[in-house]
């Protein structure tokens, strides 16, 4: 095996297998290396009976990292799955591809001073990723009708909308509440209701190692169960990256970490690059006092709700209960692919919303103007509700004619800033985590009004002749009953970003420039969701995947690869 190589990736998860597709694909056919810590994904992971969706509880396929106390909420620590392996968060995900909204990206290109983050620009690549596949039958046409000037079918993550029996039915509860309609979730406007988009094609998860890799490509080599843990450096030049602590390996042109919101800045501090005060603290050699590395971390939290549901709620029931349905649904989607494994579980609802009812609320007023004015855009939502998801109440056991119906309140936009740091420096030791979840008022006040209306749609609409009983719920609807809820039940989407933040070269806290270099430095590059400038709209699937697609086409350029 080589020593040098025109490019290392670092990480082999969402977006670092995208752009080593790029660049192996390119004309001058360079050499790339990915590190990856964990193994290569097997096929098995992909196929639902699998329970894909549980893939995320396996240590082999998660770091196991685990938040420090959480002040505001009980100091309660929270798990925080990254996924660990090729393909990355994006073999263990829930698989929703949400884009976010066109507000998000115009307002990360302003803070920025660069149009190619726009969302004109994002739709364009968007469409060079996605292989969309959104015809569902006439039937469902009141539900979902992606418009063809927002989706593609030329790119090679597998897209599409799955319905399961119960779709109508929920989505038509979701309208009794007033929630408006959204035939498109992705076309830049999120706001209202809609069937979730998936990572789903032919019956199967696309992750982004499926989409992107080919383990025979000649110019391609892979590092499997190896973590960097340095990257070395010549003065402010990147040459190479050192692995496991032991094995050098060199760049000739660059370094991209890809490695994730968590260990993309975990890594730069291990290796000098960080807040000065703190790597010496340490005893770690500071190769460039970068004060922003590892802050600015914003994440969506979340809180669950359930009720005990009848039978009737869901056609999953007889898949939970009896095994010989079970094994019936096995061998229909063994053999071409469909029948109810190909949708089970995969049929979540969004909703959207915006919180207008809270603009007149002091916490609202204190915010600043920029920060008002983008929560005030018309495609930019503040809060997630999430319905018919796969989680059901720890330790509760279920006859058979009953089940949970999961409801889950998502804060979109927090005001909260938490921080990733080092816990020593052992490259092997896990990271110092604290999302720092609720401590801003405003936040807190946009949870217990998101709860509240989550439980609207089991208390006031069709669905309430389905529900018998609350199963996880606040005691009553007072704020104060809420907030209580919340603090004993917080949870992470696990949607980190910002930890190593784009921005100008006159912000104090960007670490790297509208083309993701690193301020500063030379032949190193960040292309994971730690850049983006502000907590995207969507789940962060989609944006990984974007910046992805950015950083690949910027390299290009770059070294005339295409030349």
């Amino acid at each position: 095996m080589s020593s040098t190589y025109d490019f290392i990736i670092v990480g082999g998860g969402t977006a670092g297998c995208l752009i080593a597709n790029r660049l192996v694909s390119s004309k001058k056919n360079p050499s790339v290396l990915i590190i990856e810590t964990g193994d290569h994904g097997d096929v098995d992971h992909r196929v639902p009976y699998a329970r894909y969706l549980n893939l995320f509880t396996r240590p082999d396929l998660d770091h196991g990292y685990l938040t420090a106390p959480q002040v505001a909420v009980n100091n309660n620590v929270v798990p925080y799955v990254r996924g660990k392996g090729m393909g990355g968060s994006s073999m263990i995900n829930f698989m929703i591809y949400t884009r976010g909204a066109a507000g998000d990206y115009d307002e990360w290109a302003e803070l920025v001073g660069s149009d190619d983050w726009s969302w004109d620009t994002a739709l364009k690549r968007f469409h060079k990723i996605e292989n969309f596949t959104g015809n569902n039958g006439e039937e469902y046409k009141n539900y979902a009708e992606p418009g063809s000037s927002y989706h593609q079918n030329t790119g090679t993550v597998g897209v599409s909308i799955q319905f399961e029996e119960e779709t109508a039915a929920l989505m038509d509860a979701a309208y009794e509440l007033g929630w408006q309609k959204n035939l498109d979730l992705n076309s830049g406007n999120p706001i209202g209701v809609g069937p979730s988009v998936s990572t789903l094609h032919e019956g199967m998860r696309s992750t982004s190692s499926s989409a992107h890799i080919q383990l025979d490509t000649p110019n391609l080599t892979i590092m499997v169960k190896s973590q960097a843990t340095k990257i070395l450096f010549e003065g402010t030049k990147a040459i190479g990256v050192e692995i496991n602590g032991k094995l050098s390996v060199y760049a000739s042109k660059e370094v991209i970490l890809s490695a994730g919101a968590i260990d993309t800045p975990k890594l730069l501090l291990l290796s000098g690059v960080g807040p000065a005060k703190e790597l010496e603290a340490l005893d770690i050699n500071v190769i460039k006092d970068l004060p922003g590395i590892g802050k600015n971390m914003q994440d969506h939290c979340g809180v669950f709700i359930a009720d005990l549901v009848d039978n009737a709620m869901s056609s999953r029931v007889p898949f939970i209960h009896k095994m010989d349905q079970y094994e019936d649904a096995r061998k229909q989607w063994d053999n071409d692919r469909t029948g109810p494994l190909a949708t089970h579980y995969k049929a979540l609802c969004l909703a959207f919303l915006k919180q207008d009812h809270l603009y007149d609320t002091p916490e609202f007023k204190s915010l600043s103007e920029q920060l008002k004015s983008y929560l005030q855009r018309p495609t930019v939502p503040m809060v997630e509700i999430a319905f018919n998801g796969p989680t059901y109440p720890p330790g509760h056991v279920f006859g058979e004619e009953s089940t949970s119906f999961c409801v889950g309140a998502i804060l979109l936009h927090p005001e909260s800033r938490g921080s990733v740091a080092l816990k020593s420096s052992n490259p092997f030791d896990p990271p110092i985590i604290d999302p720092n979840y609720l401590s801003h008022p405003f936040d807190r006040l946009s949870m217990i009004a998101a709860i509240r209306e989550a439980r609207r749609l089991v208390k006031e609409t069709s669905l309430k002749k389905h529900c018998i009983q609350p199963i996880l719920a606040p005691e009553d609807d007072t704020d104060e009953a809420i907030w209580e809820y919340i603090k004993g039940f917080i949870s992470s989407i696990w949607h980190a970003s910002s930890t190593v933040s784009m921005g100008k070269a006159d912000d104090p806290m960007a670490c790297v420039d509208a083309s993701m270099n690193l301020h500063g430095m030379q032949n190193i590059r960040v292309a994971d969701v730690s850049v983006c400038p502000l907590a995207i709209s969507g789940h962060t699937q989609s944006v990984a995947y974007q910046i992805g697609q950015a950083a690949a086409e910027k390299i290009v350029d770059t070294h005339d690869l295409n030349a």
